[in-house]
């Protein structure tokens, strides 16, 4: 009943979300992403951050506003920069938010530098203040005084690109203080300078992605390339990126902006940390245990909103890590915060606002970040002001509990978890810090509970096979009896079938059903020349093969389920059942038609359905072996369902050469033209059921004109 409510509520929770995205009338809820077996649910949660205040100009007493605001950063002691680069401009805040001072930047002689078009700004712990004067193509290395120390420039080398412009838009410095410098647009990744501020080259650019359509297109140009064709070729570039940080230990982390504006995809690996090699070494942390290269896995959200006949992809504009390495990301498109530990999870995502977005909490166009202790500031260049927000109790009990179980100090983190579970019901990482918790205290029937409602397979596996084993070795003696006595039982019955010399089962049509699996050659025939098959029994068999399909999908046990139960849709299965068995006889007696095949409709509809006999049993045997196999049996099972799969494939191929008389060469040739036919029948239903809509949509406005005239 409570994974049922939590389903509405997340199913409320996006209407909620991608509707305040459109008519912008309140920040978005807070929410979050559970992650299980190729599905993603979002779910509403308690807030971890809450919009504190706003900083606009007039309450820094300024006779202007923070216009053209186009970064903002927070030093080390909790000084706040705030950068108008449109104008040329600077303003210090004290670690209260106060006003300081407006820093002027003048060079050694006094006079005033401008920086209008600067995009960046970073402090470091010294005072120093880089400016990333991006229309200038410089960064200025400004003191605490504001006099400007040193110009950096794009010097003169044979490895820099000559379609390459500098344009430096963000810095950061590692622990062996080189400085990574983004020029906007560069799809070579980052510009590498030396303590000194030399030159060292370029660093983790990204790659192109291609997928197999782009690889046959551009086998398809190999071949068909003319000169006029050549001219009129693009080149397919990386991704730039648009935000750049380092964590405690020095690794740089990026944000990719968005991968196409004219997709229905906001794609994968947004975010990205890069090993000192420039490669990309962060892990996705899988629901089943394994990990994967966050190159694959997408940060944002799979629905991609259209507005005004367009996608409105979301785009990560900055990036930034706390000392506990959880990876903060802002997407300027919808304003929204998401916030991810070491592994990928998310631990929440707010924020909101798109256009007006008055509400404290919501931005018209979220433009940077920054972190300033457990504080997050937003800057919004539109609205000309930054937006503070600071952690709750809840987001600071979360991050604790977390730390603690990323240190493997479960049992340490029980207790902090269950105070997430009272204040969030709908907390995963709670359900699965509590799993490993019992785990660890050797509670297994308990670890397993909250493993499943965590949808953690990992620790469910483990806990499960301790609870199976310990059954096992308690009442070994009975479960030998039982099995010694069953297969007694068996060998007794057959050699009392033997001797009598009988058959069970006395009706012709039902025997030749069920020998069908065991003598295919001889049943097929007996169906095709003596009229033995039935019309009937085949509709059951169907049947039974969508039921026992369905009840594998969503009876297995919670290690094998390959869905969410709570979101199944069973025409899907419906549809790659009965509805694939159907498309297959009508198209294989279409094509057999007119290949002189001499099996009827109904001859074709009954040998297929024997031939699925196999699937049905092995249907119903994974469901119960699933509650007693851990996940690392089921190697077995996959091993049963290929055999089983395979004997199918053979029983289909001897059934129809038996019904139309076919070679086996003859057979592969109607094969081939029969997957043809299947396609064209899916295809030609699909443009019936667009044209369909169409016309009724055409009667619908044509009613409506009639109605309003």
């Amino acid at each position: 009943m409570k994974n049922r409510i939590m389903r509405i509520m997340a199913l409320c929770v996006v209407a909620v979300i991608f509707f305040s995205i459109t008519v912008q009338a309140a920040a978005t809820p807070t929410y979050t992403h559970w992650e299980t077996v190729g599905e993603r649910l979002t779910v509403p949660g308690r807030d971890m951050y809450k919009p504190l205040f706003t900083i606009t100009g007039s309450d820094l007493g300024l006779e202007d506003p923070l216009e053209e605001l186009t970064d903002v950063f927070a030093a080390e002691d909790g000084t706040v920069y705030i950068l108008c680069g449109g104008n040329s401009k600077l303003y210090v805040l004290n670690s209260d938010y106060t006003f300081n001072r407006e820093l002027i930047v003048v060079d050694v002689d006094g006079y005033e530098v401008d920086y209008s078009g600067a995009g960046g700004i970073a402090v470091e712990a010294n005072g120093d203040i880089y400016i990333c004067d991006t229309e200038n193509a410089r960064i200025l290395v400004v003191g605490q005084d504001g006099i400007l120390k040193q110009e950096i420039t794009l010097p003169e080398s044979d490895v820099i690109p000559d379609d390459f412009i500098f344009q430096p838009e963000d810095v950061v410095r590692d622990n062996d203080n080189n400085y990574y410098v983004l020029s906007q647009g560069s799809y070579y990744g980052a510009v590498i300078f030396s303590e000194q501020l030399e030159f060292k080259g370029f660093y983790g650019a990204n790659t192109v992605r291609y997928t197999a359509l782009d690889a046959l297109n551009f086998l398809w140009d190999l071949l068909t390339n003319t000169n006029a064709k050549r001219e009129k070729q693009s080149r397919v570039l990386p991704y730039a990126f648009t935000a750049i940080d380092a964590d405690e230990k020095g690794y740089i982390y990026t944000a990719t902006g968005a991968l196409s504006f004219n997709s229905s995809s906001n794609g994968n690996g947004q975010i990205q940390m890069l090993s000192p090699g420039g490669t990309s070494i962060l892990q996705k942390r899988q629901v089943s245990g394994t990990s994967v290269s966050a190159s694959t896995y997408n940060f944002q959200e799979n629905e991609v909103i259209v507005t005004h006949e367009k996608f409105r992809v979301q785009n990560f504009a900055s990036v930034a890590i706390n000392d506990d390495g959880y990876i903060y990301a802002l997407d300027t498109s919808y304003g929204l915060v998401y916030i991810y530990d070491v592994d990928c999870n998310l631990l929440c995502a707010f924020g909101g606002g798109v256009s007006k977005a008055e509400e404290l909490g919501m931005f018209t166009s979220a433009t940077a970040m920054a972190l300033n202790g457990d504080q997050i500031i937003i800057a919004d260049s539109k609205l000309n002001r930054i937006t503070v927000f600071g952690m709750t109790e809840y987001g600071a009990l979360v991050q604790k509990a977390q730390n603690l179980y990323l240190k493997g100090d479960y049992a340490e983190g029980k207790e902090l978890w269950k105070q997430v579970l009272q204040q969030d019901s709908n907390s995963r990482l709670a359900y699965r810090g509590l799993a490993k918790a019992y785990y660890t205290e050797g509670d297994y029937e308990k670890s397993m509970e909250y493993a499943e409602m965590s949808y953690d397979y990992v620790t469910y596996d483990s806990a499960y096979r301790q609870v199976r084993n310990a059954a096992i070795a308690k009442n070994f003696t009975l479960i030998f009896i039982i099995i010694i006595v069953a297969v007694a039982a068996l060998v007794a019955f057959l050699i009392f079938i033997k001797k009598r010399e009988t058959s069970l089962v006395k009706n012709v049509k039902v025997r030749t059903m069920l020998n069908a699996t065991i003598h295919p050659f001889q049943s097929f025939t007996d169906v095709k020349y003596k009229g033995q098959g039935s019309m009937l029994f085949a509709v059951i068999i169907v049947a039974l093969y969508t039921f026992t399909s369905t009840l594998k999908i969503t009876g297995s046990s919670f290690l094998y389920r390959t869905t969410d139960v709570y979101n199944y849709n069973s025409l899907y299965t419906l549809a790659m059942t009965a509805g694939l068995v159907i498309l297959f006889v009508v198209a294989n007696w279409l094509v057999c038609t007119l290949m002189e095949g001499k099996g009827r409709l109904d001859e074709i509809a009954i040998v297929t359905a024997y031939c699925l006999i196999p699937q049905v049993l092995f249907n119903v045997i994974s469901t119960i072996l699933s509650y007693g196999l851990s996940y690392e049996d089921k190697a077995l099972l996959d091993i049963l369902s290929t055999v089983l799969l395979i004997y199918t494939a053979f029983l289909l191929i001897v059934a129809i050469m038996t019904v139309h008389e076919y070679t086996f060469g003859k057979l592969l040739w109607s094969t081939l033209i029969t997957l043809f036919f299947m396609i064209l029948i899916v295809f030609i239903i699909f443009m019936m059921v667009i044209l369909i809509q169409q016309f009724g949509n055409f009667i619908y406005s044509l009613y409506m004109e009639v109605a309003y005239r």
